[in-house]
């Protein structure tokens, strides 16, 4: 696996609490995936998809709001987590309270 785990989060609500964590698991030595705004270029779909297949675990980063847009089958938190679902991926939910 190219990466220990692949960071979802919503943008609006989650991105400074995925940063964090990310640095935080960085310091212990593990390797995630976090997607950035350079990263929304050319095939971003296709790179986020590949980068949840290179990846050990699906960490869910659950902050205020969330799962709000889940039911619309073209939000990407719902597709970047039915996708780690299909593959079996370890699930993680990282709950943050605001």
């Amino acid at each position: 696996m190219k990466y220990d785990a692949f960071i979802s989060y919503r943008r609006k609500t989650g991105f400074l609490m995925a940063q964090v964590l990310k640095e935080l698991l960085k310091e212990k030595g593990v390797n995630c995936f976090l997607d950035l705004e350079q990263e929304r270029s050319g095939q971003f779909d296709e790179n986020l998809f590949v980068a949840i297949e290179e990846s050990a675990n699906f960490i869910l980063v659950l902050t205020n709001g969330t799962l709000e847009r889940c039911a619309n089958e073209e939000d990407w938190v719902r597709r970047e987590f039915l996708k780690a679902v299909n593959l079996k991926k370890n699930i993680i939910p990282v709950r943050y309270p605001d």
